[in-house]
């Protein structure tokens, strides 16, 4: 695009016309014809990047107030809104199917799972890491080419009113919603205000657009969607209007179209990710044999639930992130395995005033799984206790810990005594930090 059509939509003050190739928001990456956006972090205001930007090409620098009195400098209030208005300007030329993605859980994990089914089949533009808000969306969009043949977009929140706008940026043609859950609740109040913020994003599929749901989700399965879409409702329950696998099926196997394929997914969580994924491929006409012979590639991402050998431990890892609807589905799943069986839980963030029930609820529900040891990281260990003692669990069997360094030398013990050991924790407590260090 000409920096003129940028301005112009910035209604910003125009500068030296030239043509832009190419985004950048670190000035060490720019590359001749790059459109720098010189971002205000909580540390670093990258204003003061521009003159290294421009030495290296870039076409055009949008910086806030102070920015350099330069031709080739565009001055905004807001760069971070400047950025979001250049990613809708690139998706307004792009025709093909985009899928938006929210979720409380599993829109990263469903994202990356379709990024595996879709393959080399067509040429798709996925996120390349989490990129799920105001920063990450307009750097995916940037992505977009005249070949491009699909675009993925994974839409998050912290706050009211961020899944509509973030919409309104991507204009998604098909939407995913994958759960509903207490996280961000700091932000969002509850759980029906969690609701009411991913429903944003069917708020703004055009009319006769597919929105798949996770119809295992109660939240979902019960909500009032937006007249003239078209509502699939997926899920691993048989139930009616509900495009489920069959019930009497081998273990670790879907269907695909008129195939049964097998996969490496070893939890109900991941599955029933996959199975979404799977039906949103079919829906964008991807071809049942490509999906078939793909599904056997499906790994879960790191931290999502990965699983590890390490000595006569079976690791899972489930710790990039944790609420208590997905520690709950952990747990059942840690429940049904045989043999020896220990967790260790890392504290659930963001959950603001639910933050002591939330904790207390999962402590119980860990009583009902029944484990030979339990260990807790974080500062709800008081309520998490109990939560586990007053509904039977055994308080011999578990430990409490204010952070991962107290826990490295219990955790090693654990592991040495074998079995299956789920580690599952929000992102801030970082529980693979257990891992580090050689204790294990």
């Amino acid at each position: 695009m000409r920096v003129s059509e940028l301005t112009y939509a910035l209604e910003a003050t125009a500068c030296r016309e030239a043509m832009i190739t190419g985004l950048s928001v670190d000035n060490r990456t720019v590359e001749p014809g790059d459109c720098f956006v010189a971002l205000k972090g909580t540390r670093v205001d990258a204003t003061r990047f521009i003159p290294d930007a421009l030495e290296r090409g870039a076409a055009v620098a949008i910086g806030g107030p102070g920015s350099p009195d330069d031709e080739r400098v565009c001055v905004v209030e807001e760069p971070l809104a400047a950025l979001g208005v250049f990613g809708r300007l690139v998706r307004s030329r792009y025709v093909g199917p985009t899928v938006g993605i929210t979720g409380s859980a599993g829109k990263t994990t469903v994202k990356e799972m379709l990024r595996t089914l879709v393959g080399t089949g067509r040429r798709a533009v996925f996120p390349e890491r989490s990129y799920n808000n105001f920063e990450g969306v307009p750097r995916t969009l940037a992505l977009l080419s005249e070949d491009t043949e699909l675009c993925v977009i994974e839409l998050g929140t912290n706050a009211p009113g961020e899944i509509a706008a973030l919409s309104a940026m991507a204009m998604p043609t098909l939407g995913v919603l994958t759960s509903i859950g207490p996280a961000h609740l700091e932000g969002l109040g509850s759980i029906e205000g969690v609701l009411k913020e991913k429903l944003a994003l069917a708020r703004a599929l055009p009319q006769g657009a597919t929105l798949i749901i996770n119809a295992d989700d109660p939240w979902l399965a019960s909500a009032d969607y937006p007249g003239g879409l078209d509502v699939l409702r997926v899920g691993l329950v048989a139930a009616d209007g509900v495009l489920a696998p069959p019930s009497e099926r081998e273990a670790r196997t879907l269907p695909v179209g008129a195939r049964v394929v097998s996969h490496a997914l070893g939890t109900t969580v991941l599955e029933r990710n996959l199975w979404i994924a799977i039906c949103v491929a079919r829906r964008l006409g991807l071809d049942d044999d490509a999906i078939a012979g793909a599904v056997a590639d499906v790994r879960p991402g790191s931290l999502r639930g990965e699983v590890r050998m390490l000595g006569e431990a079976t690791l899972v890892l489930d710790c990039y992130n944790a609420n208590p609807l997905s520690l709950g589905e952990a747990l059942d799943d840690l429940g049904r395995c045989t043999g020896r069986r220990a967790a260790v839980i890392g504290e659930m963030l963001e959950l603001g005033n639910a933050t002591f029930a939330a904790h207390r609820e999962m402590g119980a529900r860990l009583a009902g799984v029944g484990v030979d040891r339990a260990l807790f990281v974080g500062a709800s260990a008081t309520a998490f206790a109990d939560g586990f003692g007053d509904a039977g669990g055994d308080r011999a069997v578990l430990d409490l810990y204010a952070d991962v360094a107290a826990a490295r030398g219990p955790f090693a013990e654990l592991v040495r005594a074998g079995g299956t050991v789920l580690l599952k924790g929000s992102r801030g407590i970082a529980l693979e930090r257990l891992l580090e260090g050689g204790h294990v």
